[in-house]
């Protein structure tokens, strides 16, 4: 698989089909500059509707889970390893926001500037599975597929398939975590 584009419209497409039990794989699409309008327009009193981190929605059924988790998209990064958030708690690691530690920050952060009670990173490494990493708040303990909860300072975070994910989830369900979240 190629990196970038490429991966972001497979998780987009993947996302859009478990979203719509497989009836639509067109709810969902790489949003423009990779979250970057949204946040251009939030820094202006403005709102990028269906638009926030790396993924958009194309349709209006779409924005309940856009509305409620903040997601960031990752492809390559062959040497980096969730590892890194035990053994390099300072997050230090190559170029500055190439690692977990500062990407789920952001992740944080941003779905925080943008009102969403979540988040969610998609990621894949060069021939490896992708993988979802969220907090257990959001994402609970699944019954049947193997995964890792990692405690961090401040989050409990669950990492688990991201294939495995689709299936053992259904969106309204985890729509609704996301909307207890913080309240």
């Amino acid at each position: 698989m190629a990196k970038g584009g490429q991966f972001e419209r497979s998780v987009c497409k993947e996302l859009s089909l478990w979203y719509s039990r497989g009836k639509d794989d067109n709810v969902f699409y790489r949003s423009q500059a990779s979250g970057a309008r949204a946040t251009v327009r939030r820094k202006v009193g403005k709102e990028a509707k269906g638009h926030s981190g790396d993924i958009a929605c194309t349709a209006e059924e779409g924005h309940n889970l856009i509305k409620s988790v903040f997601f960031e998209l990752k492809r390559g990064y062959s040497d980096l390893s969730l590892q890194d958030l035990i053994d390099k708690p300072d997050g230090k690691h190559g170029t500055k926001g190439c690692n977990w530690h500062d990407w789920i920050e952001k992740a944080s952060r941003q779905a925080k500037e943008a009102g969403i009670n979540t988040w969610a990173i998609v990621a894949r490494k060069d021939q490896r599975r992708s993988i979802i990493v969220a907090p257990l708040d959001f994402i609970p303990a699944p019954v049947d597929s193997q995964y890792m909860i990692l405690q961090t300072y401040s989050d409990s975070i669950l990492v688990m398939r991201l294939e495995d994910f689709f299936r053992e989830y259904k969106a309204p369900e985890l729509i609704k975590r996301a909307q207890r979240i913080g309240k």
